[in-house]
């Protein structure tokens, strides 16, 4: 056998290894959150705070699984994964996503979603022109220019 011969062989295994039933590798639990939006990067706004946290787990003291802030540079959509804590791969969340203009909320919007083990959960989030400058009280969602409570 050539050593190209070889070579190719072992690409070959490796190829048929890795998509063989029964061998794929196992999904981490996960949750893609997807927000979309026709607001306008940076006329509309220039960054993201989202906040995940967790049913179960907040109740524990272990905080959120994503506290955080992201400017943003390119136009919608914008895709953040987020992973559950340990021993809680089928908790239910609530997700907060603001929507802001140098440092300022513009737009808010809160959904509720749950992980599923050994799946990634896709969690579609628009933040809608008629929101912009909605204001509702903390954990109340905004739709179609409306505050509604998230069930």
């Amino acid at each position: 056998m050539t050593r190209a011969s070889k070579c190719l062989a072992t690409a070959l295994f490796a190829l048929a290894s890795s998509v063989a039933p029964g061998c794929s590798p196992a999904v981490p639990t996960s949750m893609l959150i997807d927000i979309e939006s026709m607001l306008v990067v940076p006329d509309d706004l220039d960054g993201l705070r989202i906040e995940v946290i967790g049913a179960e787990s907040a109740a524990t003291g272990m905080g959120g699984m994503l506290d955080q802030t992201f400017p943003l540079a390119a136009p919608f959509p914008a895709t953040y994964r987020v992973f559950p804590h340990a021993g809680y791969e089928s908790e239910s969340v609530t997700i907060t996503v603001d929507g802001l203009l140098g440092g300022a909320r513009r737009i808010r919007r809160v959904v509720t979603s749950a992980f599923v083990p050994g799946a990634e959960v896709i969690v579609r989030v628009d933040l809608a022109r008629d929101c912009v400058g909605v204001t509702c009280p903390p954990g109340i969602d905004c739709v179609l220019g409306r505050c509604v409570e998230t069930m």
